[in-house]
């Protein structure tokens, strides 16, 4: 495959834990842009992109009981009085705190910090973001994270293999050749899983 007549654009870079995911598009975006700068919310499925967010009470209150996430007003359950811990409370569901602790230190903004439960959260949600079920695939370089499969056949995705060389190291060049128009990711697990 050429660059002549194929660009590749990295459209989003997931850390979670030991797995790096790169979101990857060919030459005609959702929209029918055949070349030239692209943004990633070219990428995104329009059903995820029309969606209005979720508010709750915690979006517009930082204090009291908030009695719609169902806080139990009058204390923990489960400790004796009195109970500093605020056991009777949902956290933040933003995680603000932690993101801007973790952006300091990587030098980037709190806004662009993903804070998932394991690796396996993000590698769902990329998909569900990007890859329209039945028609979209992602491509994986064998041996490796088994979740990528897992999480493609949950989502309907297809599964593309490129294995890893002798040496474990990616084929670059048979990578790029592999890619198709349905290729929407590309999957590189850094450090190797199972092979470090």
């Amino acid at each position: 495959m050429s660059s002549s007549n194929t660009a590749v654009m990295t459209a989003a870079v997931v850390a979670a834990g030991a797995t790096l995911a790169v979101a990857a598009m060919l030459a005609t975006s959702r929209k029918g842009k055949k070349s030239g700068r692209r943004s990633i919310k070219d990428l995104v499925r329009p059903n995820i992109a029309s969606l209005q967010p979720y508010r709750c009470a915690r979006d517009d209150y930082s204090e009291g009981t908030l009695l719609d996430a169902n806080e139990n007003s009058i204390g923990a359950t489960v400790v004796e009085l009195p109970d500093k811990r605020d056991l009777n409370r949902y956290p933040c569901p933003y995680q603000r705190d932690l993101k801007e602790m973790i952006a300091k230190y990587r030098g980037v903004r709190w806004e662009q910090i993903f804070i998932g439960v394991g690796s396996d959260e993000a590698i769902d949600m990329i998909m569900r973001i990007f890859c329209t079920p039945g028609e979209d695939a992602i491509m994986i370089t064998p041996p490796t994270y088994g979740m990528y499969s897992v999480s493609a056949k949950v989502n309907d995705v297809a599964v593309q293999k490129v294995p890893l060389t002798p040496e474990f190291d990616v084929d670059v060049d048979a990578l790029l050749a592999a890619v198709t128009p349905a290729t929407k990711i590309i999957f590189l697990c850094s450090p190797g899983n199972p092979t470090a």
